[in-house]
């Protein structure tokens, strides 16, 4: 049996007794030294048993199962979706300016003429063949009637010699029966040789006149056929004298100014829109250029104005801007009065990819291998590295790394890993696939 005996109280400081002999702390009651023995075995009992082993029944974690001696966690509860091929929409959003699809330039072939009138201006829509202004044409038309004189001339040339074939011939036929006479009274004797020569030459001579008024005539002809061709010639200038459109179209620039002296070089007198088609002229990255084709819909929208007007891809670039790296997309858009030419726009191209496999994008998740998805296969969490090839607003097109008809984790994050069991959900199929 052992005894304590405490040592003498140092100086300065009250007998211990006064406290019944504890030396605990300075003055301290010996309940106190008791209660401390009481939590060091309280902390030691802790560190052994786990602290829920304490609570009764009712107050055991929420969601915990017992096993023979301890309660272990249940799986955590996770929604999926099936991974399925259905038409991914998703729209590639690009910008540049109003063009014409085809430009009309309208000049004048005719030299040293002024402008004498201007029928329309800018912003006139016109059509084929129509007059668009007027040039001095005095010139031209004098010569026109200078031109029906020469042809009346050779008119009355032909005519002439028409006369005088005619007159030749009965010259002729008259000059060779006087011949044939005179060799029937040579041989009778009834005239002489001398006579029978004159006869003769004078034969010969109406036969010479009737070849000259035959090329009198060819001549005539030809001075008329030249009058005519001259006439043809000063109706060309004097039709070029009315500047006119060569197609239906928009007006959209006028250069021509009245009292403007025109010639061959110098320059269009107005602009047109063919048909008054106007097309946005985009630029889109080699990149996206893939992913283009002819007849894709698309809403495009004019600097300043709120409504979208409908548009359709017409043409895509089969070359690419060696620097810049980009290339040229034409979009034909319907006719609307805020489309001018020059104005600033944008376009949502709307890209469908039928047969895709298509994933919410709340699915992705980023690591330090790049994207992943987490497959549930048997109620074991599966990590998976996934090709995303195209995105919508919230939905992505994968490429590799799903396999249809499996289960993915529609929203995970870092609470759920590879390889943890959980309870899988089957969460109504929707994937909002429009922007």
């Amino acid at each position: 049996m052992f005894y304590r005996r405490d040592p003498p109280d140092p100086p300065g400081l009250p007998p211990s007794a006064a406290d019944g002999g504890s030396k605990f702390g300075l003055g301290a009651p010996k309940w106190a030294f008791g209660l401390s023995v009481f939590f060091a075995l309280v902390f030691t009992a802790s560190s052994v048993m786990p602290v829920s082993s304490f609570a009764p029944p009712g107050l055991a974690r929420k969601g915990a199962r017992a096993t023979s001696n301890h309660y272990a966690p249940e799986p955590v509860s996770v929604t999926v979706v099936e991974a399925r091929r259905e038409t991914f929409v998703s729209t590639l959003v690009v910008s540049g300016s109003l063009v014409a699809r085809e430009e009309v330039v309208v000049g004048s072939e005719l030299e040293a003429a002024a402008i004498e009138e201007i029928l329309v201006d800018e912003g006139d829509k016109v059509t084929q063949g129509q007059v668009l202004a007027r040039l001095r044409s005095d010139l031209a038309q004098a010569a026109l009637v200078m031109n029906d004189a020469q042809i009346e001339r050779a008119d009355a040339m032909i005519a002439q010699a028409d006369s005088a074939i005619r007159e030749a011939e009965v010259t002729l036929r008259l000059a060779n029966n006087i011949n044939e006479r005179a060799r029937s009274l040579l041989k009778s004797g009834a005239e002489s040789m001398d006579v029978l020569e004159q006869r003769q030459a004078g034969a010969e001579t109406a036969r010479a006149r009737l070849q000259s008024a035959h090329h009198a005539r060819d001549l005539a002809l030809a001075e008329r056929s030249l009058a005519q061709a001259q006439r043809q010639d000063l109706t060309i200038r004097l039709d070029r004298s009315e500047v006119k459109a060569p197609a239906a179209g928009l007006v959209v620039q006028r250069l021509a100014q009245r009292g403007m002296l025109v010639s061959g070089d110098s320059g269009p007198l107005f602009r047109l829109i063919k048909d008054g088609t106007i097309e946005l002229d985009a630029l889109v990255p080699m990149s996206d250029l893939a992913r283009l084709e002819q007849d894709l819909q698309a809403d495009v929208v004019v600097a300043g104005a709120t409504v979208p007007i409908a548009g359709k891809v017409r043409l895509v670039a089969s070359r690419v801007d060696v620097a810049s790296r980009m290339g040229n997309v034409r979009i034909s858009i319907e006719s609307d009065e805020k489309a001018r030419i020059g104005v600033f726009a944008q376009a949502r191209i709307h890209l469908h990819r039928p047969g895709s496999m298509v994933l919410p994008l709340t699915a992705l998740l980023s690591g330090t291998e790049g994207i992943y998805v987490q497959v549930v296969k048997g109620g074991i969490v599966e990590s998976r590295p996934v090709t995303v090839s195209d995105y919508a607003a919230d939905a992505v097109r994968i490429e590799t790394g799903v396999v249809e008809g499996e289960h993915v984790i529609l929203t995970a994050g870092a609470w759920v890993r590879s390889g943890e069991q959980v309870a899988a959900t089957m969460a109504a199929q929707v994937v909002a696939l429009k922007d």
